[in-house]
């Protein structure tokens, strides 16, 4: 008989116990710390080893802040990058299809690229079709004023440069 078996001659059931580490929910929130398990002795924890995915620590503006990742992009200039979040995503496929369709601060203008503005408009509809039913009812919400407001301001730019090369 092997080490794992009972006197019943069947083998033992394994102890095993999750514990949920993770410092954001599932909305991007931080958990307060009293909620995370503790790791158990001799594992590591992310916060040793960061990667990519989960920063070692948010910057001390944005840890425990409610403000918005707009809000925090635009006071992020002095070299601070603010948390990847679904949100920041959109907004920033957004911002440069604006910049493409030419619609960008006067001092950052260039001439319209409607090509590469049709292009970001569709990644984010690729984005708004897969992730359907998966998003809270704010980010779904951006996600299809976005989109309707930039198919909006393309067909605007269409006909803008049409009227031109009439004209």
């Amino acid at each position: 008989m092997s080490d794992d078996s009972t006197k019943s001659g069947q083998p033992e059931e394994p102890k095993v116990k999750v514990s949920d580490r993770r410092r954001f929910t599932s909305e991007g929130e931080t958990r307060d710390p009293s909620e995370i398990d503790a790791a158990p002795a001799g594992v590591t924890t992310p916060e040793a080893h960061p990667t990519v995915d989960e920063p070692a620590a948010a910057p001390p503006a944005a840890q425990g802040s409610t403000e918005s990742a707009s809000e925090m992009h635009a006071g992020a200039g002095l070299g601070g990058i603010p948390p990847a979040s679904f949100e920041l995503l959109v907004l920033s496929l957004a911002m440069q299809a604006q910049m493409e369709l030419g619609l960008g601060e006067p001092h950052e203008q260039h001439p319209p690229n409607l090509d590469v503005a049709r292009h970001t408009i569709d990644l984010l509809g690729v984005l708004q079709q897969k992730t359907k039913g998966n998003l809270t009812h704010d980010e779904q919400r951006l996600l299809d004023n976005t989109v309707t407001e930039l198919r909006f301001r393309y067909v605007q730019a269409l006909e803008q440069i049409n009227k031109r090369a009439k004209a």
